[in-house]
């Protein structure tokens, strides 16, 4: 029984270190996916300021 007993400890072990790998890859896959999703936010925010200067601009052509 005892064998049977660190036979399964291994198992476990092998296990939680499989977990550990994928949770890392996890981790570095999130900081790229924030990295990306930061970018797409500062691209949005220049692309509504241009927008709001374009209709600015055709405002003060109006007046």
């Amino acid at each position: 029984m005892e064998q049977s007993q660190q036979d399964r400890f291994k198992q476990i072990e092998a296990v939680l270190a499989n977990h550990a790998e994928a949770l890392k890859t996890l981790g570095a896959q999130l900081v790229e996916l924030a990295a990306g999703h930061r970018a797409l936010a500062e691209n949005l925010n220049r692309l509504v300021e241009a927008m709001i200067g374009l209709k600015g601009g055709s405002c003060a052509r109006q007046d």
